[in-house]
């Protein structure tokens, strides 16, 4: 018994500290306590892994267009820019206060922009941190964000079941959109009833590699592909489960989707070309190399792998996480692969030297 209360004893403590914690999580980047923050290099069977440590969870990454950067994405509202060789912290930016949820750099390398538990978008310089276009709008928590190659436009998804296309200069909304089905006008003899479909809730957006289409993912188990000048639908494709997220190989021909697995859909006519079913959890995440031979995905099962593309083969299983891995990609060079993770950890692995 008197072992029994020992025990409860010291899980409160330890959890009052970890709600005390969180508590400092939503300080400004001159408040913030940098001892939480630290670099590894741990060896791996045939990579190497470089291990940036965060004080809370890591939801995304992403590398700059030059390989030599990541930005990360941390629920303490934080988004930190990384360099890769050495793993010291360039530059924080106090960016969302209820977290940062997606980030992405620029085509040019110049910028980053950010979405979080806020209605807002905002664009960062990477160099100094300076905030240089708020993006106000939504009318709900933002899922998700991407920058076009060109940098002329962005694209967002929130809760308020909209994805918005926004002009990246003046931040004025070119585009609204919308998963939904038509109406429907049933009749009863002389009785005639209309039924209103309400919007889909929304779970990502892209561009595709040429810029000139969006591929979005909603709850309507929908992939639609969208003109991303002037908003006209032009396709839509349908799968059995609910899609987290979809995006184009680097040619434009294939688009990956993710639910509990990932499946390769052919783009024009939405035939599944191949699916990788080895994760034992949810897959989080799904991406394409640079030259679409391999695709990455990230799992609730705490590991990362790499896929033959064409074969659905794996050809590596990166394994180190401590909780779930919530995103991974490619570097531009496709030799090194970043994660972001439930275990406050963000990774960089590097596959070929």
């Amino acid at each position: 018994m008197r072992e029994c209360f020992l025990i409860l004893l010291l899980f409160g403590i330890a959890l009052a500290q970890r709600n005390c914690f969180s508590q400092t999580n939503y300080l400004s980047d001159k408040q913030f306590r940098f001892d939480f923050l630290s670099v590894e290099h741990l060896p791996a069977a045939d990579v190497s892994v470089l291990v940036l440590k965060h004080p809370t969870i890591c939801d995304s990454a992403a590398f700059s267009p030059d390989g030599k950067k990541i930005v990360s994405a941390c629920r303490d509202g934080i988004a930190r820019i990384w360099d890769i060789e050495s793993g010291k912290m360039l530059q924080t930016i106090a960016a969302h206060k209820l977290g940062v949820r997606s980030v992405a750099f620029s085509q040019d390398g110049k910028k980053i922009v950010t979405v979080g538990g806020d209605d807002f978008a905002r664009t960062w310089d990477a160099e100094s941190g300076r905030l240089l276009k708020e993006f106000e709008g939504h009318t709900g928590s933002l899922l998700s964000v991407a920058i076009s190659p060109d940098d002329k436009k962005i694209v967002t998804t929130s809760w308020d079941k909209t994805i918005r296309v926004w002009d990246a200069e003046s931040g004025k909304v070119l585009q609204i959109l919308e998963h939904k089905d038509r109406g429907m006008i049933i009749v009863f003899g002389s009785l005639i009833r209309t039924f209103r479909v309400v919007p889909y809730e929304i779970m990502s957006a892209s561009f595709t590699p040429d810029g000139k289409r969006i591929v979005t993912t909603g709850r309507d188990r929908s992939i639609k592909l969208w003109d991303a000048d002037t908003g006209l639908e032009l396709k839509k494709f349908k799968q059995i489960d609910d899609i987290q997220s979809a995006a184009c190989s680097p040619d434009g021909k294939k688009i990956v989707t993710i639910s509990f697995i990932a499946r390769i859909l052919d783009a024009e006519s939405g035939k599944e070309l191949q699916k990788f079913a080895e994760h034992t959890s949810t897959v989080s995440s799904a991406a394409f190399s640079p030259d679409g031979k391999k695709l990455v995905t990230a799992s609730w099962d705490k590991t990362a792998r790499v896929y033959d593309a064409e074969s659905g083969r794996v050809l590596r299983i990166l394994e180190g996480h401590k909780n779930e891995v919530m995103s991974a990609a490619f570097s531009p060079d496709g030799k090194k692969v970043v994660t972001a993770s439930k275990d406050d950890t963000v990774r960089i692995w590097t596959l070929e030297p």
